[in-house]
């Protein structure tokens, strides 16, 4: 993680306390989630998303789309605010098709086989990006590239079967933060507690079962009190 991306990073954690949101929370799939960051908070901000747009322009630019396509719903502002930052034309993509009229997936205009870079805000396991992919494609947009702003390194995130079809298909991902990295920054900011990595390891090393070891539960008790107790003194 460069200087720019840590400014970036300490500018989020900073000017938001539920940027860093400390559960356990439900995911959508199911899954009891430790904590997370929440960057769609950040959208409520004009400088937080100029800083992120001014950030990616360049790396957008180089991988020469025809058009930048936002994810429904968590990529659509940031996406629009590249597309105006760069003067590359925007349209999003919903995982679910129209029922009626067009019956499309894409909204907006382009030209058939156009090339996309696809935005989000997360790329966990990758069914979210599999799915819009292939409404786009079946709308006639090319998705090549997908950009997001973190993703995560965990072993059992890269080794799922959406993220092996990504490489099958030859779409290159890109990203500003790896989670990972992010923890080990904070951490040494002494931001979060030093046992944030192992909480965050145990939990994508095992989704679904972490939450039944009564040792690692208790683990993450402990490390939330721990957490309260930094933010509180800061």
């Amino acid at each position: 993680m460069n200087q720019r991306a840590q400014n970036l990073l300490v500018a989020c954690y900073t000017q938001d306390p539920g940027f860093f949101a400390v559960g356990p929370f439900e995911s959508s799939s199911g899954t009891i989630v430790p904590f997370y960051f929440e960057f769609r908070k950040l959208y409520s901000d004009p400088k937080a998303v100029r800083r992120l747009a001014n950030h990616t322009a360049q790396a957008i630019k180089k991988m020469r789309p025809q058009v930048v396509a936002g994810a429904a719903d968590a990529g659509i502002p940031l996406a629009m605010a590249i597309s105006l930052k760069t003067n590359i034309p925007f349209v999003y993509i919903k995982k679910q098709r129209k029922a009626f009229l067009a019956k499309t997936a894409v909204e907006g205009s382009f030209p058939p086989g156009a090339r996309a870079v696809l935005i989000d805000d997360t790329l966990l396991y990758g069914n979210t990006k599999k799915c819009l992919i292939d409404n786009a494609r079946k709308d006639g947009l090319r998705v090549t590239d997908v950009l997001v702003i973190y993703e995560s390194g965990g072993r059992g995130y890269q080794q799922s079967a959406a993220r092996a079809w990504l490489k099958r298909q030859r779409i290159t991902t890109h990203f500003i933060f790896r989670k990972e990295e992010m923890i080990t920054f904070l951490m040494k900011r002494r931001l979060v507690p030093p046992q944030t990595l192992l909480i965050n390891d145990r939990y994508a090393e095992n989704p679904k079962t972490w939450v039944n070891n009564g040792h690692y539960w208790q683990d993450f008790l402990t490390w939330k009190k721990d957490y309260a107790a930094l933010r509180s003194a800061r």
